[in-house]
């Protein structure tokens, strides 16, 4: 089972309240759209992601595609009496002063 999470292109809202437009370009014999890396990295899209894109009354949906089994929920299900490890000793803690 693949698990989407759903990324809306069509308007990318801005922390300043504004909006971003980008273009559509070609790549070989395709149309291929530009995401600006800020863009990227705020919903989690890398290179080579895989994504899944899906028409939807005039926009066009762009889903991550996680592998199965990587939400939270799904790893912590995994976790057993056999394979919980214990405490792990770090040493004393230690006060880090702030940087001036």
């Amino acid at each position: 089972m693949r698990i989407y999470t759903p990324i809306y292109l069509g308007v990318v809202a801005e922390s300043n309240g504004g909006c971003m437009e980008t273009r559509i370009g070609k790549w070989g014999n395709s149309l291929a759209i530009r995401i600006p890396q800020s863009v990227a990295a705020r919903v989690g899209i890398t290179l080579n992601a895989a994504v899944e894109l899906t028409p939807r009354g005039g926009q066009i949906v762009v889903s991550l595609v996680r592998p199965p089994g990587t939400e939270l929920d799904d790893l912590l299900a995994r976790v057993t009496e056999d394979n919980l490890h214990g405490e792990v000793e770090t040493g004393p803690a230690r006060r880090i002063p702030a940087s001036s």
